[in-house]
């Protein structure tokens, strides 16, 4: 689901290293002339900014009207839902501006009142009849709904009477898109890539905050589409920024830069943007969501859980913020909690992929492959391209250990969508995980081709290469890689203590892992957690780590079929 500034915002998914992932920088000074624009887009000098959602605030606020629109929307932007509210309510008393009706509906967006937040936009229209701006409102609710056909009718509406509304179209753009009809999205989303260009070749350069913010989603749909690595970067570090200069509060801007980041897992920037979206507004739902995708990728499911505690406070209808709450329990093995917090997500969007494949992944792991089936039919019957869906789902699975089936989910996302970067990845990262080494750097080498900004990808290549030079010695349930330069004496040391303790703890456990452990024997802290067995085994030897305290870590993490 999506926050009020326009009516929606709509977001995108490490240590940095010093390799092509590590270029796509959000935030710092620019230094030098300002880079120019990769191919469709003309860049102009001294202009570079970020990258958020979609909505009318811009056209909120197109008019002069005599009341001080501005300081209302200065107060939602701050996280002043209730003081914004009530200004829009009493202006919308009283003038009966569409600004006002749009305001009111924002507000109440913003803190889960999606019902009331339709009647304001219906009230308006009745004041109104077919102004552009709150029919375009209303189709983007209506979309973050799951209710495509409302959206399309009411987005096309304001087409046939402006075929250049930003915001309808950029509804149309995303249900084509989600409905799985890529080449009517593909031309959608170049249509805006377009206009921003035309625009600027024109002298008469796009400055609003939410049209800009609208470019630069649909700029990263065609970047991601067509593979223009540079255009990422453009976004990031100059279309979003013009977003922040007419309105230093535009939060959205700052937290789009942290979900693009996020998405190429480099978490230390995304952090950053987030901590300038929450500085601005404390309240910004989207940007505690994008905290707590991080804490949960570092495993602080505490931390995690505060952060989506803190978003359904503000507001408890948001997806994102239920589903984030969904995945610490199921990392904490609580299906039943997750299913349920998944259960109210369902509700407020039956067709949002994100969720569903979490419920195809709950029926995963439970072994019951009839419902995972039910829920694949489900969102077959209105997506007929499901690759988020199945990167979703293969990604939850690959997390869970549950090799097999998420390779399958990887490859059909591929197949659906070929031009989609993160199942690359995703089996990449998989099949390193697995030791299949071989396989693991060519398919990390196609995924980097793909993205080469992800920073996870880059830094499990990295281990591979370094691990193309080590010998092996193997053990009655070792395999052991070491540095032959180095390391040689303390791997046949290693030896003996390895099958020594491994005979302590499988009697103290009862319980042996299956097939052999490989392990890794480095000085290098590059190595400390690295994983790598077909079994599903999360375990490494370093010298900092007893080795008793790192079986019980694999004991914890080996999927079912493997404890026994």
């Amino acid at each position: 689901m999506m926050v009020p500034i326009l009516a929606v915002l709509v977001g995108f998914s490490g240590p940095t290293t010093s390799s092509g992932a590590a270029l796509l920088k959000g935030r710092g000074a620019r230094s030098g002339s300002a880079p120019r624009a990769p191919e469709t887009w003309t860049a102009r000098p001294g202009s570079f900014s970020r990258f958020s959602g979609a909505g009318p605030a811009g056209e909120f606020f197109a008019s002069q009207p005599k009341a001080d629109y501005p300081a209302l929307r200065q107060r939602l932007l701050r996280g002043n839902y209730a003081e914004a509210l009530a200004g829009y309510d009493d202006l919308a008393r009283s003038e009966k501006l569409p600004l006002a009706f749009l305001g009111q509906s924002a507000c109440l967006r913003a803190q889960g009142e999606y019902a009331k937040a339709r009647d304001a936009l219906d009230a308006g229209l009745k004041a109104h009849p077919g102004h552009p701006d709150l029919l375009a409102a209303r189709a983007d609710l209506l979309f973050a709904q799951g209710k495509w056909d409302d959206a399309t009718h009411d987005a096309n509406d304001v087409l046939k009477k402006d075929g250049d509304h930003f915001l309808a179209r950029w509804v149309r753009a995303r249900v084509l898109r989600d409905g799985g009809d890529l080449s009517g999205a593909d031309t959608e989303m170049r249509w805006f890539v377009k206009a921003y260009t035309d625009a600027a070749a024109a002298g008469k350069e796009i400055t609003d905050p939410d049209k800009l913010l609208i470019v630069a989603q649909a700029g990263i749909e065609n970047a991601t589409t067509h593979a223009k690595h540079e255009q990422f970067k453009f976004i990031l570090q100059e279309l979003l920024r013009d977003a922040l200069k007419p309105d230093a509060d535009f939060w959205p801007a700052e937290h789009l830069s942290g979900q693009l980041l996020l998405s190429k897992h480099n978490r230390a920037e995304a952090a950053n943007a987030f901590d300038a979206a929450l500085k601005i507004n404390p309240k910004a739902v989207e940007a505690l969501v994008g905290k707590g995708a991080i804490a949960l990728e570092r495993m602080e499911y505490a931390e995690a859980e505060r952060r989506a505690d803190l978003a359904l406070k503000v507001n408890p209808n948001h997806p994102a913020a239920l589903r984030l709450k969904a995945d610490v329990r199921l990392a904490e093995a609580d299906p039943a909690g997750a299913e349920q917090l998944l259960r109210t997500a369902r509700a407020i969007n039956p067709r949002d992929a994100a969720t569903l494949a979490r419920f195809a992944a709950l029926k995963h792991l439970a072994g019951d492959r009839p419902a995972a089936a039910a829920f694949e039919k489900e969102v077959a019957a209105f997506d007929a391209k499901p690759a988020t869906f199945y990167l979703e789902l293969g990604t939850i699975l690959s997390d869970a250990r549950q090799f097999q089936t998420a390779t399958e989910c990887f490859e059909t996302a591929s197949a659906l969508r070929p031009a989609l970067p993160g199942p690359k990845a995703g089996l990449g990262l998989l099949l390193y995980m697995q030791g299949r080494e071989p396989e693991a750097m060519a398919a990390l080498k196609a995924s980097m081709k793909a993205d080469p900004f992800n920073v996870r990808v880059d830094n499990a290549l990295k281990v591979l290469e370094e691990l193309a030079g080590y010998a092996t010695t193997e053990t009655a349930h070792f395999v052991i890689r070491f540095d032959k330069k180095n390391d040689h004496v303390l791997a046949a040391f290693l030896a003996d203590v390895l099958e020594e303790t491994h005979a302590e703890l499988a009697k103290q456990y009862g319980f042996e892992p299956p097939g052999k452990i490989p392990v890794v024997s480095s000085w290098r802290l590059g190595f400390v957690g690295r994983s790598c067995s077909s079994n599903g085994l999360i375990f490494a030897i370093c010298r900092c780590q007893p080795i008793g305290q790192q079986y019980q870590a694999y004991r914890r993490q080996c999927p079912p079929e493997a404890a026994g």
